[in-house]
């Protein structure tokens, strides 16, 4: 059965309880602020593990744990290259959260009276 996308101007978007689910996994993931750089620092393109873990500034260790959560939950995928793995992310959907988050925050909040 297919179900309708929410869209931001659906008046009554058709939540699906498992959508919603997935949903808040998703956001839990972004309550890392390691996984949330890592998640940009895929927004350049394909890399390793190592590009990524200097980039972020953490250890190798702590990269992979975060890109595997990342896996699990289909935002990031990998592919072998020769030896090398290689990660990406799955389309740039966790992108432009990140970046419309950040622009939302930015901007200067009116004072309530």
């Amino acid at each position: 059965m297919l179900h309708e996308t929410p869209t931001l101007d659906s008046s009554q978007p058709n939540w699906v309880p498992d959508h919603v689910a997935s949903l808040v996994e998703v956001f839990v993931l972004y309550a890392d602020p390691t996984r949330v750089r890592v998640v940009w620092a895929l927004t350049a393109g394909e890399q390793q593990v190592n590009e990524i873990a200097e980039t972020v500034g953490a250890p190798v260790s702590t990269v992979s744990r975060h890109l595997a959560k990342l896996r699990a939950a289909h935002l990031v995928t990998a592919r072998r290259a020769g030896t090398s793995k290689l990660y990406r992310l799955v389309n740039n959907y966790a992108a432009r959260l990140i970046a419309d988050t950040l622009a939302t925050v930015a901007q200067p909040h009116e004072q309530s009276p």
